[in-house]
């Protein structure tokens, strides 16, 4: 576990210096004392211009954020995740697209502590009935080596009466990709329950 060595209060970038809106933050703190934040911004959550931001703090400060972004028709990015494998690569899941209920999952892949990620690639190719893999909250990695994704779909066709399936992927991490799907054919093994609110 890594223990803070301060407690520091600031902004990565000056408000509104860099998009208009930015939501759905989420933070990995790394063994060397870095810092790699990520979230998705632009005019408007939702708008088509909206891409996932990354920005990684060093000892001194916050680098400039530069953005993560699927190439091909300009739709809205959501829900970034930061995990890191035990190789000391990080992975950052979003989802892509519109409407919510129609999200696809992509994923890229940072050698460098977060200063850049490949190019995103379709987590599992053909799948875009809201999309897999963790979705907004950071997958865990279980005590025998398993790694639970929490996630979550919305089937609602309208905000005004959203309808929530939640469920929970296990996978196990392997040393290598096997085609798009990272860690070795990740796969859902069950459904944890559902919800609704309205």
């Amino acid at each position: 576990m890594i223990k803070a060595k301060e407690l520091i209060k600031e902004f990565i970038y000056p408000p509104k210096s860099v998009t208009d809106s930015c939501h759905a933050s989420t933070v990995l703190p790394l063994s060397d004392g870095t810092v790699v934040a990520a979230w998705f911004g632009g005019t408007k959550e939702g708008n088509d211009d909206v891409k996932i931001w990354v920005s990684v703090r060093d000892s001194e400060k916050w680098a400039e954020p530069y953005s993560v972004a699927v190439d091909g028709e300009a739709l809205p990015h959501w829900n970034p995740v930061l995990f890191q494998r035990e190789n000391g690569e990080i992975i950052l899941y979003f989802k892509y697209g519109k409407p919510i209920p129609k999200w696809v999952t992509y994923y890229c892949v940072s050698k460098d502590g977060g200063r850049s990620f490949s190019k995103p690639q379709i987590l599992v190719p053909g799948d875009n009935d809201g999309g897999r893999g963790p979705v907004k909250n950071k997958s865990i990695r279980l005590s025998d080596g398993r790694i639970m994704a929490p996630a979550s779909k919305e089937t609602h066709k309208n905000y005004t009466a959203k309808k929530f399936l939640i469920f929970t992927g296990l996978f196990r991490e392997s040393s290598s990709f096997t085609g798009s799907i990272p860690c070795g054919g990740w796969r859902y093994h069950y459904y944890h329950g559902c919800g609704s609110s309205g």
